[in-house]
């Protein structure tokens, strides 16, 4: 059983291992929403820029509107104007993708919360182009995930975006995570393993001793 114990400890470790990841970008819109509440056609955010269409910044609670988990900031992905080509929103630094590394995107986004039906589209130049339809107006919080690898090194930027024309009703986004695989930088063992491993390792030994 101590045995068994044992090797389930060290693969735990080896998974944690495995799975370490870095976080290359995350958007709250927490920050943007405490420093200005919730504003209309909103385009003067930290860390994107409104290239089509509007954008609503949203206090949770603003016009009746909740952000993810009730608090914090979030955005009304078609804002309180008309477009016929629709909305687009991209963050204002690019990033560089390395070839070979995995990263894993994800965003949580509900309903309008008032009526209609909307769509999202998620992209990432050359890397990812994912579209979500059919987002009925009272579909709760979900969180969208995607992985994926490039197979040349890549700067680009992150692009939200909703197709024309608006309605003003848009679908809400909050939590954007980029992150990356620490493939080329594995989690070192804990210090003390190789010091529990040669305990646990005499305690065996003593304990045959005792029984012969």
């Amino acid at each position: 059983m101590k045995q068994l114990a044992l090797a389930a400890t060290i693969a735990a470790l080896s998974i944690g291992a495995a799975n370490a990841t870095t976080t290359v970008f995350e958007e709250t819109w927490d920050q943007d929403a405490l420093d200005n509440g919730t504003v209309l056609n909103f385009n003067g955010f930290d860390n994107w820029t409104v290239t089509d269409g509007f954008v609503d910044l949203i206090s949770s609670g603003g016009f009746g509107l909740s952000c993810n988990g009730g608090m914090g900031g979030c955005i009304d992905a078609d804002g309180s104007g008309s477009s016929a080509t629709g909305m687009t929103i991209e963050t204002t630094m690019e990033f560089l993708f390395e070839a070979g590394r995995e990263y894993t995107f994800s965003a949580t986004y509900s309903g309008s919360q008032r009526s209609g039906t909307d769509a999202l589209n998620f992209s990432i130049d050359g890397l990812m182009d994912e579209d979500i339809i059919g987002i009925m107006s009272t579909d709760p919080f979900t969180t969208f995930t995607i992985s994926f690898t490039p197979t040349v090194n890549t700067m680009a930027a992150i692009m939200i975006s909703v197709p024309g024309p608006l309605d003003a009703l848009g679908p809400i986004v909050d939590d954007i995570l980029l992150t990356v695989a620490d493939v080329n930088n594995p989690v070192p063992v804990p210090a003390a393993l190789p010091l529990f491993l040669a305990g646990a390792a005499g305690l065996g030994a003593l304990k045959r001793r005792k029984a012969a």
